[in-house]
């Protein structure tokens, strides 16, 4: 009993406090969407805000369950906090992320949603030229 007790200590002890997984989140607000055309490609730039400073690895990530409604495009506005317990401002913080989709799915859609925590924001994509 001892011995397992000794193990179980020294395998939690030894691992580094940095291993453990950061949960990915919403960001608090999706304050603009824009679409831009880029040789055929669809690119969508986002601009929100975080409750606190300190998030990272913003990203905007395709919803598998609602990727193509009837020619959208649905997103999750994300972001990493910072680990728990680290001292960070104690103030909202803009944040800003891009992503490119590729011409061969952009051809087909109109409109973009991007949803973060407490609402989203819907554009019409552009006519390609």
């Amino acid at each position: 009993m001892r011995v397992c007790f000794s193990l179980a200590a020294a395998l939690v002890l030894a691992g580094p406090a940095a291993a453990f997984a950061q949960d990915v989140v919403l960001v608090q607000r999706v304050s603009s969407v824009t679409l831009t055309r880029s040789d055929g490609a669809l690119l969508v730039t986002a601009g929100g805000t975080v409750p606190i400073a300190g998030f990272t690895n913003a990203a905007l990530k395709p919803r598998p369950d609602l990727v193509k409604v009837d020619g959208g495009y649905v997103l999750d506005f994300v972001a990493t906090p910072p680990p728990r317990g680290s001292p960070v401002a104690q103030v909202e913080t803009a944040i800003v992320v891009t992503l490119r989709i590729e011409p061969a799915e952009a051809e087909a859609l109109r409109f973009v949603q991007v949803r973060g925590a407490l609402g989203s924001r819907t554009v019409q994509v552009p006519k390609a030229k």
